[in-house]
C-alpha cells in the first residue's frame, strides 16, 4: 500500500524487495495462493526537505525521506515477522528543468527503495 501522493513509490519498493529476495535468499516467489508466507507493506510517508539554496527562492538540493512498515504473514493470517517505521533517505540535485527534476526525484525514490529492501531482507534473514 502506498499512503503517499508519490506515485510509483509502491512499485519501486515492491520490485526492489522481489529483487532482493531473489538475489539474497533461496526463497521462490510464487502466487500468493501457493505461498507459505506473504509480505504486506505500507509506505507510510514520503517527505521532501530543502538541503541547500542559492537564494531564498532557489533550491539547489533536496532530501527525500521514506517511512515503511513491512509484515510477513503466514497462511493463517498471523504476523510472524515485522519491521515497523523502517526509514531511509536520499539527497538529490534540484533542476530548474521540470522533467530533469522529476527524473532526479524518481531516481532518489528508487535508491531509497533499493536501500530499504536491502536492509529489510538483511534484517529478516538475521532473525531466522
Amino acid at each position: 500500500k502506498n499512503q503517499t501522493s508519490e506515485t510509483g513509490a509502491g512499485i519501486a519498493v515492491t520490485n526492489a524487495l522481489i529483487q532482493e529476495i531473489i538475489q539474497k535468499t533461496d526463497t521462490k516467489i510464487v502466487d500468493q495462493s501457493r505461498a507459505a508466507v506473504s509480505f504486506e507493506g505500507t509506505i507510510k510517508e514520503i517527505t521532501f526537505g530543502t538541503l541547500s539554496r542559492a537564494t531564498t527562492q532557489t533550491v539547489l538540493e533536496r532530501r527525500v525521506a521514506a517511512k515503511i512498515d513491512l509484515k510477513m504473514i503466514n497462511k493463517d493470517g498471523e504476523v510472524v515477522w515485522s519491521a515497523l517505521d523502517f526509514s531511509s533517505y536520499e539527497d538529490y540535485t534540484v533542476s530548474q528543468n521540470q522533467i530533469t527534476d522529476e527524473g532526479n526525484k524518481k531516481a532518489a525514490v528508487d535508491k531509497i527503495a533499493i536501500r530499504i529492501a536491502e536492509k529489510l531482507i538483511n534484517k529478516l534473514m538475521s532473525n531466522f
